[in-house]
């Protein structure tokens, strides 16, 4: 049987603020896990897969993701 690897709880904070400069125009500005978390490292299967982190991981394994979206609507 493959050992069980255990591990800690995370969570994540999605942000997103929007302000509408005009009927017409839109700036987004936002985040995906906006404090930079990274789950747990996958200690036991590194070496053999080479992923540090476990790629079923449901907060992702790159980071925080931020971003700056501009919207014209005609």
């Amino acid at each position: 049987a493959l050992p069980i690897d255990k591990v800690g709880s995370e969570f994540t904070v999605d942000l997103e603020v929007a302000y509408n400069f005009t009927e017409e125009f839109t700036v987004t500005v936002g985040a995906k896990n906006a404090f930079d978390e990274y789950p747990d490292e996958n200690t036991q299967y590194a070496g053999i897969a080479g992923s540090l982190y476990p790629t079923t991981s449901p907060i992702g394994i790159n980071g925080g993701f931020y971003y700056l979206r501009g919207v014209y609507s005609f």
